[in-house]
């Protein structure tokens, strides 16, 4: 009864699932014969037993199925009208908006390049109406793949768009895990002073990382020649 991981692919059911469920109570509620209706009350008995054991086990799988999968880590509850924590994409980009604000304005679009297919498609539809944005993702996949720049060494070529782009002022967003070729590619590619990082977290575990690189310090001796002009 339990479909945690897999509950988007139950959807082809609802359809049969429903049609079970009407004519289960079809049969329930139809018109009975003299002779049944001698029968009245342990009919109307019976019926009412199997209709409250019907909608105790839809209740049951509900909350098995989707309830429990928020309140078992005592995260979110079940009485408040919204989510204790706030959608971790929608965190990602508030970050990087602010980030944004912070260093001013920019000529071109703000380039957000996500790891892969999974981290991309949601910031792709939380950021769909903000012309200033582009995501972009890092990862093709693998239908896309063939005739890539690098697709005969993908490392190197993830090696290369992370730090190229890093460069250019675009912000990397990454999965938060250890094995994570991204993390590993900023590690080596950069000082880790160079680097900003900001970590969302639900609250337990580091779920996405992104990556930007500070604005470059001014040349000291440069700088004091500007100010003698």
């Amino acid at each position: 009864m339990s479909l945690y991981a897999t509950n988007r692919y139950g959807v082809v059911f609802i359809v049969p699932t429903v049609f079970a469920f009407a004519c289960l109570f079809q049969a329930l509620f139809a018109e009975r014969s003299e002779e049944d209706r001698s029968s009245k009350p342990f009919f109307q008995a019976t019926r009412l037993a199997a209709i409250v054991a019907t909608l105790a086990f839809l209740l049951v799988a509900v909350n098995i199925n989707w309830f429990s999968r928020f309140t078992s880590s005592k995260r979110e509850s079940i009485w408040t009208f919204r989510t204790e924590e706030r959608e971790l994409f929608a965190q990602t980009l508030s970050l990087i908006r602010s980030d944004v604000a912070e260093n001013g304005t920019r000529a071109q679009p703000t380039v957000v390049l996500a790891e892969n297919y999974w981290v991309s498609k949601p910031l792709e539809y939380l950021g769909s109406w903000e012309h200033g944005l582009r995501i972009e993702q890092l990862e093709p996949t693998l239908n896309d793949w063939s005739g890539k720049p690098g697709a005969e060494n993908p490392g190197e070529y993830l090696r290369r768009e992370v730090i190229e782009r890093l460069r250019k002022g675009a912000y990397v967003c990454a999965l938060g895990r250890s094995e994570s070729p991204v993390r590993k590619v900023v590690l080596d590619g950069f000082p880790p002073d160079r680097v900003q990082t900001w970590s969302v977290t639900d609250k337990t575990t580091v779920t996405l990382v992104v990556y930007h690189l500070k604005p470059a310090e001014p040349n000291p001796v440069k700088r004091i020649a500007d100010l003698r002009k």
